[in-house]
């Protein structure tokens, strides 16, 4: 039988899943994987355990190992590496440690990430860490609500694909060398001159499309605004009932092009949110993504209401009586 990295992960999940109770892993076929009989022969008391007791121990020895070697980068954005491990660790480590129920489910985990992520450190410290690393370890500090379940699934699924690769890590070496990271790929020999060619070309060539996608995307942006300024100056210019069905359709127009707009920059939004460092513009390219959304909406509410409110006067206006002489 072949077994491919997705059966992996598999087989690795159902494991996790079943850490709440050990004994009902003696069966699983990793129970004699070569890591587990590797951490039974080195760890004291361990041969006398159950195959599933051994083997839940045994992972957790491997994912002790993987927990980043620093404290959480601080910024706008969380650390995604403790995010990940965070996760791993109160889904399934953290309430294996403490012979208490799982969360049920990812979310439900979320809240306890930062209690498991100091859990872990402390260990690997072995002893009370200062109010200050504490501070510097606590990764949802402000976060008042959990992240959205697709970037939960994966972080969730890299962990998954982190902890295997622990795990082969751990099987690929001698017995007796184990090192904390697993092994660096050995990569054939390139003259450096070729090298440097070859990234040249590779920037060269991203530059050029890059450049070409942004000017595509500034010349929508100028038709954009020209559209938003005609609508302006009509509205200003005569703001009537009469003109309820030529406004439903210029604004109709402007969310079409607001909708083409946003397609066309969505893959290059999230680097925005970086550039807020430039001078006079910084601030608001990195919030272009939030004030988009915004427009959208606002735009998609005003169109959806006189796409509603046209057919309507039209035909209330021909019935209404003509405004009195004076």
């Amino acid at each position: 039988m072949i077994i491919t990295p997705e059966t992996s992960l598999k087989q690795l999940y159902e494991i996790l899943v079943g850490l709440h109770d050990p004994q009902s892993l003696d069966e699983h076929p990793w129970a004699n994987r070569a890591f587990v009989r590797s951490v039974v022969k080195t760890t004291a008391g361990m041969n006398v355990l159950s195959p599933g007791w051994q083997l839940s121990l045994a992972l957790l020895q491997v994912f002790r190992k993987s927990m980043p070697s620093h404290p959480p980068r601080t910024g706008k954005r969380l650390d995604t590496h403790w995010g990940v491990f965070g996760l791993m660790a109160a889904r399934y480590f953290f309430p294996f440690i403490q012979n208490q129920p799982p969360p049920e489910n990812l979310p439900a985990a979320w809240g306890n990430i930062d209690s498991a992520i100091l859990y872990f450190v402390s260990e690997k410290e072995g002893k009370e860490l200062s109010p200050k690393l504490l501070e510097s370890y606590h990764l949802l500090a402000g976060e008042t609500s959990p992240a959205p379940y697709s970037t939960l699934s994966d972080w969730h699924r890299k962990g998954l694909e982190i902890l295997l690769s622990f795990i082969e890590h751990a099987e690929a070496i001698p017995q007796g060398k184990q090192t904390n990271t697993p092994h660096a790929i050995r990569w054939p020999r390139v003259p450096f001159k070729l090298v440097f060619a070859l990234i040249g070309l590779v920037l060269s060539v991203a530059l050029v499309v890059m450049g070409y996608r942004c000017w595509s995307l500034y010349q929508q942006a100028r038709t954009l605004q020209a559209q938003a300024k005609d609508l302006q100056g009509f509205l200003k210019a005569d703001l009537s009932l009469e003109n309820v069905p030529e406004i439903s359709t210029r604004v109709s127009e402007l969310r079409q092009g607001l909708d083409s707009f946003t397609a066309e920059a969505s893959p290059w939004l999230p680097l925005a949110a970086y550039l807020d460092w430039l001078p006079e513009y910084g601030g608001v390219l990195a919030q272009s993504a939030e004030l988009l959304d915004l427009g959208k909406s606002l735009v998609s509410a005003g169109d959806e209401a006189l796409q509603v409110a046209a057919p309507l006067l039209s035909k209330v206006l021909p019935r209404m009586p003509p405004p009195p002489a004076y």
